[in-house]
C-alpha cells in the first residue's frame, strides 16, 4: 500500500506512519506531509531505523500556507500515480489567542479544515486510481458548531470554539464526501471517520 500521513511528525500521526512503515514485511510505501523539513527527515530516519522500511518519503507543507498546500499537491500528483489511503490528522491544538494566517483566515479553520479539504479534493483521483480502491480516513469530533456569521472568528474568538468549529467542518466534509460516493456509486472510494474518546 501507498499512503499519504499528514501531521506525521508527532502524536497519532507519527505513530500511524511507523505502524504502517512496520507492516506486512515493511512492504508499504509511507509519505509524510510535514511543516518542518528538520523535523520531517528525523521523523523519517527514526522510522527507517526502527522499521526497516525505506520506502518513506517526506513532502513539506505548512498548512497555514495556502501556497504551500497547492505546491505539496503539485508534488504528490508528479510523483505519484496513486494512493491507497490518506490519513487525515494534522492539526492546530492550543492556543493563547487568535492567529491570523497570511491567507487572512483563522489558523485552526485553515490547518484543521481548509487545507486538508484543498488537498482531499485534489487528490481524490490518486486515491480513485488505486488497484483495490482507496480510502481516506479523518481524525474528527462528534461535537462542535460553524459560527456562520463570524466564520474567522474575528469577533468572538476562543480557543475551544476554534478548534471545534475546524473539527465540525471536517467532520461535514467526510459525511458529504460519503453520501457523495454512494450516490456516484464509487465502490473504489471510501471515507471513514473516527473520535478519539479520550487521550492520555
Amino acid at each position: 500500500m501507498k499512503i499519504l500521513v499528514t501531521g506525521a511528525t508527532n502524536g497519532m500521526g507519527k505513530g500511524i506512519a511507523k505502524v504502517l512503515a512496520g507492516m506486512d514485511n515493511q512492504v508499504h510505501e509511507v509519505i509524510m506531509l510535514c511543516r518542518s523539513e528538520e523535523l520531517g527527515m528525523k521523523t523519517m530516519q527514526e522510522i527507517e531505523n526502527s522499521t526497516s522500511n525505506k520506502n518513506l518519503s517526506v513532502i513539506l507543507c505548512d498548512l497555514a500556507k495556502l501556497s504551500d498546500v497547492k505546491a505539496a499537491i503539485a508534488e504528490i500528483q508528479q510523483k505519484h500515480q496513486y494512493l491507497d489511503g490518506i490519513f487525515i490528522n494534522a492539526g492546530l491544538d492550543y492556543a493563547a489567542k487568535r492567529v491570523e494566517t497570511e491567507d487572512g483566515m483563522d489558523s485552526h479553520f485553515q490547518v484543521n479544515y481548509l487545507s486538508q479539504f484543498m488537498l482531499t479534493l485534489n487528490l481524490l483521483h490518486l486515491v480513485e486510481n488505486a488497484e483495490n480502491g482507496g480510502i481516506i480516513i479523518f481524525n474528527v469530533t462528534r461535537v462542535g458548531e460553524i459560527f456562520w456569521d463570524d466564520l474567522q472568528m474575528r469577533h468572538a474568538w476562543n480557543f475551544k470554539n476554534g478548534v471545534m468549529q475546524s473539527m465540525a467542518a471536517k467532520r461535514m466534509f467526510v459525511v458529504q464526501m460519503h453520501r457523495l460516493a454512494r450516490e456516484r456509486n464509487a465502490p473504489k472510494l471510501s471515507f471513514i471517520g473516527f473520535q478519539i474518546p479520550k487521550t492520555v
